[in-house]
């Protein structure tokens, strides 16, 4: 019985994640001030010089799929999620963002953040998928060396996305 479960886990995944990485067509940011991907952050250069732009440079990697740019944008006070999670987790939970925030576009629905507590900052965000469009939120939060990461983005919205 066991091995079973195990079978049908792993042909659920395998199911979902090759349906999330068919999404075609182009996608641009119309709020972005580069049209071209960001460059992978390692090391010391991991979030982002302001909230804003870790948001952008988080949604240009989900397009491209790119998960090593994703875990050094996304993360807490503490730093990227890549330096706190255990790789396998980490992975898992990408792939289950990326499939869920792929777009053919984006863009902030509002002009400026909302203001938390913490000097957190969070941003409305508008995405648009074939015919499913949504308005979600991404928290973002100041880490070490005044990086900014993307700490949390609410799913919920995103619900008809990667159906």
């Amino acid at each position: 019985m066991r091995k079973s479960s195990i079978l049908m886990v792993f042909c659920a995944v395998t199911v979902f994640v090759t349906g999330c990485a068919s999404g075609g067509g182009a996608s641009r940011n119309s709020t972005s001030s580069s049209p071209n991907a960001p460059a992978p952050l390692t090391g010391s250069t991991a979030g982002a010089a302001s909230a804003q732009q870790s948001v952008e440079i988080f949604m240009r990697a989900v397009k491209a799929q790119d998960l090593q740019t994703m875990s050094a944008v996304w993360g807490t006070s503490r730093g990227p999620a890549r330096e706190q999670m255990d790789r396998e987790q980490l992975e898992k939970r990408l792939i289950v963002i990326q499939c869920k925030l792929d777009h053919d576009n984006w863009s902030f629905a509002e002009d400026r953040p909302r203001l938390l507590q913490g000097g957190k900052q969070d941003f409305r965000v508008r995405l648009k998928q074939r015919q499913a469009e949504a308005v979600t939120s991404f928290t973002t939060i100041l880490g070490p060396q005044n990086r900014w990461f993307v700490e949390i983005v609410d799913m919920e919205p995103l619900r008809d996305f990667c159906a």
